[in-house]
C-alpha cells in the first residue's frame, strides 16, 4: 500500500476530532449508497419491462416473417416448404393468411383482423401461455368435425362472448366487391366458428381472431397463396444468419424480417428509453454526490495540524492533496458497494417473491426485474467516476501553506 492510500485509509477509519464530521462522512456514504441502489434497481426494472414486452411479442410474432414485396399474397408451394425446412436453425414453418373482416355475435358487431394459421403456430409462439383457460381448453382450432376460433380477450368482451360457455357461433363476414359485370348476387361471404378460448397479450393484438388456415381459405379463397410464411428458429442469436440464408433462397421478391425488424420502432424506443433514463440518473448522481464535497471540506479543516506534520515529514503538496482525494474516493467505493449489495438484494427478492404487484394482467402479476452484469459495471463506474470528479473541486481549491 503506498503512502497516500495508507494515510487516507487511516483518516477514513479513525474517529475525527469533531463528532459532526463523523456524521457528515456517514451521511455521504449513505447518500452514495442510496443513489447506487436506485440506479441498479431502476435499470433492472427497465430490463425486466423490456424483456417482458419482447416476450409478449414472442407469443404472437414469429422469429422471422416472410412477405411479398409486391401484392398482399404469394404462392407457398410444397417445394418451397421443403427447401425452407432444410435450412439449419429452422424449427417451425407456419403458413398464415390475414384479412380484415366483420364479426357478428348475437346483436354485437366488430371489425377485426382474421388470421388463419397452419398447425405449428401454437408450438412456435407458445400462445397458450397467454390464455387464461389454457389448462382446460388450450389452443384448438378444429376437432370432431367442428371449427373453433381463438380470439383476443378484448375482442371477446366487445362482442359479449363468454369463451367458457359460448351459446352461439361467431359469424365472420368478408365483403364481396362487384366484379365489373354489374350483376352481384351476394354482398358478403361468411363462415362460422365456435369460440373456444381467448388470449391476452397487449393492445397491438387486441383485434385478432384466429382460425385454421384451410378454414379461413373458405372465406378468403386464397387457394395455395398465403399472406406470410412465419418461421420459428432454434437459436435466436443466429436470426440474422438464418435471414440471410432465406433471402438467398427466395430472392429479392420477398421481404424477410426478424422479430426485431417487425417491431423495430418499439424495440428501438425501449433501448433509447434506457439510455435516457441512465442519463437522468447520472445527473441525479452528480447532484447527490455533492454531499461528499462537504464532507471533504470538513475533513480538510479538521486535519490542518496533520497537514503541517506531513509537510515536516517531507510530504509534497501533491501527495497531501492525493491523500484527501483518496479518502473521498474510499467514501465513494464504500458507498457504491453498499448500494449495489442493497439494490441487487432488493431486485433478487422482487424477482423471487414479487412483493410489488401490478395486478393489471393475468400473465404479469408483479413488476418484473432482470439483473444484467453490464448494469452493475455501469453503476459502479458511473458513481465512482462522478464521485472522483466532484472530489477534485475541494482538493484543487485546497491551499497548503509552507510550514
Amino acid at each position: 500500500m503506498n503512502f497516500e492510500l495508507k494515510i487516507a485509509s487511516r483518516y477514513f477509519l479513525a474517529k475525527k476530532s469533531k463528532n459532526i464530521i463523523n456524521w457528515i462522512t456517514w451521511i455521504s456514504i449513505l447518500v452514495v449508497s442510496i443513489v447506487s441502489a436506485a440506479i441498479i434497481i431502476v435499470l433492472s426494472a427497465l430490463n425486466g419491462m423490456n424483456e417482458t414486452v419482447m416476450n409478449l411479442y414472442t407469443n404472437f410474432d414469429p422469429d422471422i416473417k416472410i412477405t411479398a414485396i409486391e401484392g398482399k399474397t404469394f404462392t407457398a408451394s410444397d417445394s418451397l416448404e421443403k427447401s425452407i425446412r432444410k435450412i439449419n436453425n429452422v424449427k417451425y414453418y407456419v403458413e398464415a393468411v390475414e384479412e380484415n373482416v366483420l364479426l357478428k355475435y348475437d346483436d354485437n358487431q366488430e371489425v377485426a383482423k382474421l388470421k388463419g394459421v397452419s398447425a405449428e403456430f401454437a408450438a412456435m409462439t407458445q400462445i397458450e401461455k397467454m390464455m387464461p383457460n389454457n389448462e382446460n381448453k388450450g389452443f384448438l382450432l378444429s376437432g370432431n368435425g367442428q371449427q373453433f376460433t381463438v380470439l383476443s380477450i378484448q375482442l371477446a368482451m366487445k362482442l359479449g362472448i363468454n369463451a367458457d360457455n359460448p351459446h352461439s357461433f361467431v359469424n365472420i363476414y368478408l365483403p364481396v366487391f362487384d366484379n365489373g359485370t354489374g350483376i352481384q348476387t351476394e354482398y358478403f361471404k361468411t363462415i362460422s366458428a365456435l369460440p373456444r378460448n381467448t388470449f391476452e397479450i397487449n393492445e397491438d393484438f387486441g383485434n385478432y381472431i384466429i382460425v385454421n388456415k384451410n378454414f379461413a381459405n373458405e372465406l378468403l379463397d386464397f387457394g395455395d397463396k398465403v399472406s406470410a410464411i412465419e418461421i420459428g428458429i432454434t437459436d435466436p442469436s443466429k436470426a440474422e444468419e438464418t435471414k440471410a440464408t432465406l433471402q438467398k433462397l427466395l430472392g429479392n421478391k420477398f421481404e424477410i424480417k426478424t422479430r426485431f425488424e417487425q417491431n423495430s420502432f418499439l424495440f428501438k424506443t425501449l433501448q433509447t428509453e434506457k439510455w435516457i433514463t441512465l442519463f437522468i440518473l447520472a445527473v441525479i448522481t452528480f447532484l447527490a454526490i455533492f454531499n461528499v464535497i462537504g464532507s471533504l471540506y470538513m475533513l480538510i479543516i479538521d486535519k490542518k495540524k496533520d497537514v503541517f506534520i506531513l509537510q515536516s515529514m517531507g510530504a509534497t503538496s501533491g501527495q497531501i492533496k492525493r491523500i484527501f482525494w483518496l479518502e473521498s474516493f474510499i467514501i465513494g467505493v464504500v458507498g457504491v458497494s453498499i448500494g449495489l449489495i442493497l439494490g441487487l438484494t432488493l431486485c433478487v427478492v422482487q424477482d423471487m417473491y414479487g412483493f410489488i404487484e401490478i395486478g393489471a394482467n393475468f400473465s404479469i402479476t408483479a413488476y418484473p426485474v432482470a439483473i444484467e452484469a453490464g448494469d452493475v459495471v455501469i453503476t459502479l463506474l458511473l458513481v465512482t467516476a462522478v464521485n472522483a470528479l466532484t472530489s477534485l473541486i475541494p482538493v484543487l481549491a485546497m491551499k497548503i501553506e509552507k510550514p
